[in-house]
């Protein structure tokens, strides 16, 4: 049976630890990676959204995938952590440059909206920010 797997891996600045991680998901057998950048928004200032890796600029040649004769794919991730509904633009053209783009809401209320986009490629709520809001129904149930 064949099953389809990626791996995020987090951008650091670090040239290669990146190229390092890229050559193990390669040696592990993944056919893809994304290089996740997170961009947090906040209100009280305008932030510049991260630029997307180069990946020329980051490995030369791309390893060959365990068990197969072609390259990894190696693909940019942006990841829009949310608070507010105003912190994401989903036709923004700072975005254009990244191949996957996910949005993170950070309550229970945005979840939802989120869901129903239709121009983010993934949701990735995050566990801390659900998690205190699932205890208190458990313990008033």
């Amino acid at each position: 049976m064949s099953v389809f797997m990626d791996l995020n891996l987090n951008y650091t600045t670090d040239k290669s630890r990146m190229r390092s991680l890229i050559e193990t998901a390669a040696h592990l057998g993944f056919s893809t990676v994304a290089i996740n950048h997170v961009f947090e928004p906040t209100a009280k200032k305008k932030q510049e959204i991260p630029s997307p890796t180069l990946i020329k600029e980051l490995i030369d040649e791309l390893p060959a995938v365990q068990g197969r004769s072609r390259p990894i794919r190696v693909l940019n991730r942006l990841t829009v952590v949310m608070s507010d509904s105003s912190h994401f633009r989903p036709n923004a053209a700072e975005y254009r440059g990244f191949d996957l783009l996910a949005v993170q809401p950070t309550t229970e209320k945005l979840f939802h909206p989120v869901c129903c986009m239709k121009s983010t490629s993934s949701v990735s709520p995050s566990q801390r920010s659900f998690r205190s809001s699932s205890r208190e129904r458990r313990s008033t149930g």
